[in-house]
């Protein structure tokens, strides 16, 4: 019986999906076990993971999203502690082997999860990559459900490790579609009940634009509908807000209709973004600058589009760093 079942949800992803698994067994940490999901793949990926040959355990379903596909996968699964990846990402070599003792220092964690690097970088360079030095000690898990519900912290699913017996109390991936979010919606269950670990040293690397990946749109549609699902939590789970469930919801809907407002207008859907950002203003007050963009949305839109090259700039440059960060 292998300690960690690695669960690879895939859609159309043979061009990525043989990175992916290269990574797994490149491994330090040897005992786990290997379970790809094809999630009604159109394209090759179907002969790109049956070439692993009984090293993968290989299962096929109808198109049912992320969610449904990493739930067949855990139905399979026989390990203690289970890993995810998505075909698009790769592990950098410790992860499994530093998670696994983590677990073994801490076996009261729901989950932990590690830092991540974002890099479009080709494969040579991302599996020969050096990772950072990790730090002297462990930090003690800790209650971490405000954290994540009002997105202070994100925990990448590419990185997590989670306790098999943990989902027999929080259950599984919620598989409806429009939620989108489904792994937020989990860690919040698990953040919920049980105290969370965190590895900062970046141990898995995000390759942006994967076949994994979704519009802006449904995102926050979906953060939205796991708010909502989240209400009955926040009023005994959320160290903020003890015993005001509203005054938790409130808050963190402020926040996402902020940033929901924020990304309309950089998309250049002024109507859009004006009536986002009243839904965040009926919660309470908005900055001055939000205000500033609010009466900018009435005006000829020209003006915003050296703002939006400058900061596409900026976040292409940051993405940049990243990838020098994993050059040899």
């Amino acid at each position: 019986m292998p300690l960690v079942s690695v669960v690879i949800p895939v859609y159309n992803g043979g061009r990525t999906i043989g990175t992916a698994l290269r990574s797994v067994f490149a491994q330090t940490y040897r005992d786990f076990e290997v379970i790809v999901v094809d999630d009604g793949s159109t394209d090759d990926t179907a002969n790109r993971v049956s070439g692993w040959g009984r090293a993968v355990t290989q299962l096929t379903q109808a198109n049912g999203g992320p969610a449904r596909a990493r739930n067949a996968a855990l139905a399979r699964a026989r390990g203690r502690f289970i890993a995810f990846l998505d075909a698009d990402d790769v592990w950098l070599p410790t992860k499994l082997e530093r998670q696994v003792a983590y677990f073994k220092e801490f076996p009261n964690a729901g989950l932990v999860h590690t830092g991540t690097l974002v890099s479009a970088a080709p494969e040579a360079a991302l599996l020969a990559s050096v990772e950072r030095p990790a730090p002297a000690a462990h930090v003690s898990p800790t209650n971490q459900f405000a954290s994540i519900f009002h997105g202070d912290v994100a925990v990448n699913a590419l990185t997590v490790m989670i306790q098999r017996e943990v989902l027999g109390e929080a259950g599984s991936f919620d598989e409806r579609r429009e939620l989108h979010v489904e792994d937020w919606d989990l860690w919040l269950r698990i953040a919920a009940r049980y105290p969370i670990g965190y590895l900062p040293t970046p141990l898995a690397v995000h390759r942006p634009g994967g076949q994994m990946s979704s519009a802006s749109e449904r995102t926050f549609c979906g953060q939205e509908l796991t708010i909502e699902k989240t209400t009955p939590l926040c009023a005994w789970a959320c160290s903020r807000h003890v015993g005001d469930a509203k005054a938790c919801v409130d808050a963190r809907r402020f926040r996402l209709y902020s940033e929901w407002a924020r990304d309309r207008f950089w998309r250049g859907d002024f109507q859009g973004f004006r009536q986002m950002l009243r839904r965040a203003m009926a919660i309470e007050p908005v900055d001055s600058k939000s205000r500033a963009y609010y009466v900018a949305s009435f005006v000829s839109p020209h003006w915003a589009r050296p703002l939006h090259r400058l900061r596409t700039a900026r976040a292409r440059r940051q993405t940049g760093v990243a990838q020098a960060e994993l050059r040899p």
